[in-house]
């Protein structure tokens, strides 16, 4: 009995364990959320690549 009751783990710990995660899950939501927002659409990064292109174009034209 002594052996067993080394070995297991209290439900003090499972709860602090459970809260613990519950943190973690919020603060990568966070972290993912701060990414998506700083993020630009491909359809605009591509506006501009085709904004240089036409500049490029009409430099080498002169």
């Amino acid at each position: 009995m002594l052996a067993l009751s080394e070995r297991s783990v209290t439900r003090d710990e499972i709860d602090w364990r459970s809260a613990r995660g519950a943190e973690d899950r919020t603060r990568m939501e966070m972290a993912v959320t701060d990414i998506r927002a700083g993020l630009v659409p491909r359809a605009e990064h591509e506006r501009v690549w085709q904004n240089y292109d036409q500049r490029l174009t009409d430099e080498q034209r002169r």
